[in-house]
């Protein structure tokens, strides 16, 4: 819309950005996203087709080197 001229103005109103959560049980093990590269370790993202925090997900996983966990990783279901 802005490029067509169709917004007077704009204000951010939210900033997301992506979180590690980790389980009680796991919070010795997991103190930086580095840890989860450990032999056994899986985690979930959502899926980048159906939410922005699914696709930074993916582009952080790329630019870690850590994309090759792809059969470590669970994805949340799109909608239909």
């Amino acid at each position: 819309m802005k490029v067509k001229g169709g917004v007077v103005s704009q204000r951010i109103a939210v900033k997301h950005g992506p979180v590690l959560a980790v389980t009680k049980a796991k919070s010795g093990e997991i103190k930086s996203f580095a840890d989860l590269a450990k032999p056994g370790v899986k985690f979930g993202i959502g899926d980048p087709k159906a939410m922005a925090l699914g696709w930074r997900a993916e582009t952080i996983l790329k630019n870690s080197g850590m994309a090759d966990r792809s059969g470590r990783t669970s994805r949340c279901a799109r909608r239909p």
